[in-house]
C-alpha cells in the first residue's frame, strides 16, 4: 500500500546478477547496480522529478534474456496531473544498463482510460513468450483505512519486435480482476503465473493496445497456456477482519470468481504465493490480539 512522500525520497534500483555454471559449483558475479527509473522518453508524461519511488518488481522476458521490465509505486504524479501516487513501468534493452519509463495506465493522467479511483500500488510484474502483465491495486484515499473502493487491477502488455525504445505494446484499458464493495479495501496482492506442462499449447489473445508511437492498434497473439493466480488481503472495516482471497485465469481475460484461502479470525495480510508443478503454496502474516494480564 502507497503512502504520500515525505521529506525522504527512494528509489528503485536493479541488482544484477550472473550466474555461471561449473563442473563443481555455480558462481554468482554481481555486476553493477542500475537505477531502474532511467529517463521518459519524448511524448509521455514524466510527473514531478525527485519523488519517491518504491516496492519495485521486475521480471525477465524469458526469450530475450536482455529485455527486463519493472514496475513501481511512483508519488512523481502527485499534486499533479495524475494526482497521486501510480505505477511507473520500466522497460530496458540492453540487460539492464539503460532504462526507459512510463506510467502505466487507468490513472487520472487520460480520462478515457482512467478507472476512475485516486492511486494504485503494490505491482507484481510477470513475463512470458510474446508477453508481460503487472498486476495491482486501485483505490481512493481513506485516512483511517488507507484505501477504499477500488480493487485489483491487471495490465496485459503485448511483446513488440523493436530493437529500441519500448519493446511492450500496454492494453489501452486496465482489466478488472476484483471490485470491492461498500467498506472493504483490497490490498497486499501477489502473483503467479504456472506454464500448463500438461496440456502445452497456445491460447488466442485480443486487445487493443496502445503501440510506441501513441497510436492503437488491435493485437492478436498466441500466448502459452498458462494459469495466473492472484491472491490479496480484503480489509472488510465493519467487521475489523481481513480475508485472503485467491483467484485464478486460464485464458489472460476471465476471472474466477474469488475464493477464500483460510478460514481464520484475526487480521491475515502480507500475503505471497509460490508452485511447484500441481502444488500451490500461500503464506500470509495472521495477527491476534494480545492479551495481558
Amino acid at each position: 500500500m502507497s503512502v504520500r512522500p515525505t521529506g525522504l525520497v527512494a528509489y528503485v534500483y536493479l541488482a544484477l546478477l550472473s550466474m555461471a555454471s561449473h563442473e563443481a559449483s555455480a558462481q554468482i558475479v554481481v555486476e553493477e547496480n542500475s537505477n531502474v527509473v532511467g529517463r521518459t522518453p519524448p511524448g509521455y508524461y514524466r510527473g514531478i522529478p525527485a519523488m519517491q519511488d518504491n516496492e519495485g518488481s521486475c521480471a525477465i522476458n524469458p526469450i530475450l534474456e536482455r529485455n527486463i521490465v519493472c514496475a513501481y509505486n511512483a508519488s512523481g504524479g502527485s499534486d499533479d496531473a495524475i494526482g497521486d501516487t501510480w505505477l511507473r513501468f520500466s522497460e530496458s534493452l540492453d540487460g539492464g544498463r539503460r532504462f526507459f519509463n512510463r506510467y502505466l495506465n487507468g490513472s487520472n493522467l487520460d480520462p478515457s482510460t482512467s478507472v476512475g479511483l485516486q492511486f494504485a500500488a503494490d505491482p507484481v510484474m510477470m513475463c512470458w513468450p510474446g508477453g508481460c502483465g503487472t498486476i495491482m491495486l486501485s483505490a481512493n484515499r481513506d485516512p483511517d483505512l488507507g484505501g477504499t473502493d477500488g480493487g485489483i487491477y491487471m495490465q496485459w502488455m503485448f511483446d513488440l519486435n523493436t530493437e529500441s525504445g519500448f519493446r511492450k505494446a500496454l492494453k489501452v484499458n486496465l482489466d478488472e480482476v476484483f471490485r470491492t464493495t461498500g467498506t472493504r479495501f483490497a490490498d497486499k496482492p501477489h502473483a503467479l503465473y504456472i506454464l500448463d506442462q500438461e496440456n502445452p499449447g497456445t491460447v488466442e489473445v485480443t486487445f487493443d493496445a496502445e503501440m510506441p508511437d501513441g497510436s492503437v492498434q488491435t493485437i492478436t497473439r498466441e500466448w502459452p497456456r498458462a494459469r495466473i493466480i492472484v491472491v490479496f488481503a480484503l480489509f472488510n472495516s465493519s467487521k475489523n477482519d481481513i480475508e485472503i482471497l485467491s483467484m485464478y485465469t486460464d485464458n489472460y481475460r476471465d476471472w474466477s470468481n474469488p475464493k477464500q484461502v483460510a478460514q481464520t479470525s484475526g487480521r491475515d495480510q502480507g500475503v505471497s504465493i509460490a508452485a511447484i508443478g500441481d502444488t500451490v503454496a500461500v503464506s500470509y502474516t495472521h495477527l491476534r490480539a494480545h492479551e495481558t494480564a
